[in-house]
């Protein structure tokens, strides 16, 4: 798959979400690269965490803006720690092959299964759960206590009961 086919999978995926992000991803659609950025701003500033990772995919893919990691990753971040499940997956990654991070293996893991951990269902659907297996295989002992620490710490601050 090419990067500009993933990035509109990834996009697709985000459907559903408020009506600046539904303009945007038409207008991604439709080739307007830069009227979709204006879009997923507005969601954004709306509170619609779907724009969060629709702008992080745009940086990543220097599509209507410049490419550019370090905005992906900020975007990709603000999403994750909203419990955005795409955006937990993909924060993982980054970690983990250091992309716009420094490598971090036991973030990679504590992102992962944030993801996995989601209820959206979204993590059975992309194999989240071999990832995590897969990312945490290197741990040893200190960095699982880490790993653990860190999910109890962000549990802590981001859910609320209702």
């Amino acid at each position: 798959m090419t990067p500009c086919e993933e990035l509109e999978r990834q996009l697709l995926d985000l459907e559903n979400g408020s009506d600046s992000l539904e303009q945007g991803i038409r207008a991604y659609k439709q080739g307007d690269d830069t009227r979709a950025v204006c879009c997923f701003h507005k969601a954004v500033a709306r509170g619609d965490v779907g724009g969060e990772v629709a702008l992080g995919l745009m940086y990543e893919y220097g599509r209507g803006v410049p490419k550019s990691d370090s905005d992906a990753v900020d975007c990709t971040k603000r999403a994750a720690n909203q419990g955005h499940p795409s955006a937990c997956w993909s924060l993982a990654w980054r970690y983990f092959d250091g992309r716009g991070v420094s490598e971090d293996a036991v973030k990679a893991y504590v992102w992962c299964r944030r993801a996995a951990s989601s209820p959206q269902g979204w993590w059975a659907e992309n194999n989240v759960d071999d990832a995590c297996q897969f990312m945490g295989c290197g741990l040893d002992p200190s960095q699982r206590d880490e790993a653990q620490r860190l999910e109890r710490e962000w549990d802590a601050a981001h859910l609320r009961e209702p």
